[in-house]
């Protein structure tokens, strides 16, 4: 919001009362989402909301109750929310840059919301439609993901083809700030600039076709999940390049080591190492012993923990001055960083260990002297 009109020379977004709608949308589905919690039923559908548990009603004891009917009616407006955005900021990109702000002139961050923004626009459509099915089952008993007149892996399908560009939507922003901040640091500008446009692009358009790695353990047709292996494969070829453009652009310069530095550089080193344990899922073999495991759930956090926040932590010490007009102070940024990326390995670390065990995840307690040997 702040941002982007800054850098492309538009004294506001397209759409100011768009913007505030999308905002109050936000709240007003935050306390839906959280209702269950203040009246002590709530959700337990988990945050994937996969039918039939999430559409039985009546006797059941997945019913109707309040905390996850509230619950699925704020996914919905979330979801409204997000696409009042992405509208307001394709358009204010597209037609309120200055005059000489061509495309290829566009900051990085720019392009990387914008890029951001098409994904989230295209793909949220399928979860809003699918989530509101989900709610009419839940509540009025319609059978569009019931087990013997509907399809309950439709809903898988239409969750993970808005699932799977949403952590590029969340991932690809963050490209773009440590673009900013590690060419800054290194006070040169960015070594191959129209490769990591082309390259964010190329994340965004395959992010599309990756949605089945998510399901391949659901009795997906042969040839569908060795189609869907190969594209997720591809993957690795942007984002490759926008980790070698970074390293280019680190060994060509006078690196200074401030606060928003380590932030990005520990993005870059965090998300590779997420990459890479992202590589195992779409093999076909290793997916079905590491599905439901913790190594999903580290390599989950690898990617938007070192990805999405790192990420947003360098553009939040790196954009301070420029919003508030005064300086953090250093030493408590950078413990701020050191306690948060150690504690953060520690934590999430280990998880790939247990996961490679078969440690199955969302399990809280376990029989008396249950072990991994």
């Amino acid at each position: 919001n702040y941002i982007v009109p800054l850098q492309i020379g538009a004294q506001d977004l397209a759409f100011p009362r768009i913007n505030a709608l999308g905002f109050w949308f936000i709240a007003f589905s935050c306390i839906l989402i959280f209702t269950g919690v203040f009246t002590g039923e709530a959700a337990d559908i988990t945050w994937v909301m996969y039918p039939p548990y999430s559409s039985l009603t009546g006797d059941s004891i997945y019913d109707n109750s309040p905390g996850t009917v509230s619950f699925i009616a704020g996914i919905v407006m979330l979801g409204v929310s997000s696409t009042l955005s992405g509208i307001n900021f394709i358009a204010t990109i597209f037609v309120m840059r200055a005059p000489g702000v061509t495309w290829m002139k566009m900051p990085l961050f720019t392009w990387s919301f914008l890029i951001s923004m098409f994904m989230r626009y295209l793909s949220l459509p399928a979860l809003i439609v699918g989530v509101l099915f989900l709610y009419l089952d839940h509540t009025i008993g319609t059978a569009f993901f019931a087990i013997n007149a509907g399809d309950p892996i439709l809903f898988q399908h239409l969750f993970w083809f808005f699932g799977h560009p949403e952590v590029y939507v969340v991932s690809v922003p963050a490209f773009g700030i440590v673009s900013e901040v590690l060419a800054t640091s290194a006070r040169r500008s960015i070594f191959g600039y129209k490769s990591m446009v082309y390259a964010m692009a190329g994340i965004g358009l395959l992010g599309f076709v990756v949605w089945g790695h998510h399901m391949l353990s659901s009795g997906m047709d042969p040839t569908l999940r060795v189609v869907m292996m190969a594209t997720t494969m591809l993957v690795t070829i942007p984002t490759g390049i926008k980790i070698y453009s970074w390293l280019a652009t680190l060994w060509g310069g006078a690196l200074v080591f401030k606060t928003h530095t380590l932030w990005a550089l520990g993005f870059v080193v965090t998300f590779t190492l997420g990459g890479i344990s992202g590589m195992f899922f779409p093999a076909i073999a290793m997916d079905v012993h590491l599905h439901e495991t913790y190594f999903v759930v580290a390599h989950f956090h690898y990617v938007i923990f070192g990805g999405a926040l790192l990420g947003f932590f360098a553009g939040f010490y790196f954009w301070w001055p420029k919003v508030f007009g005064n300086m953090l102070g250093e030493r408590l940024g950078k413990w701020n960083f050191w306690t948060m990326l150690i504690g953060f390995n520690l934590t999430f670390g280990p998880m790939h260990i247990l996961g490679l065990q078969g440690m199955s995840r969302r399990i809280d307690t376990y029989s008396p002297g249950f072990g991994f040997e």
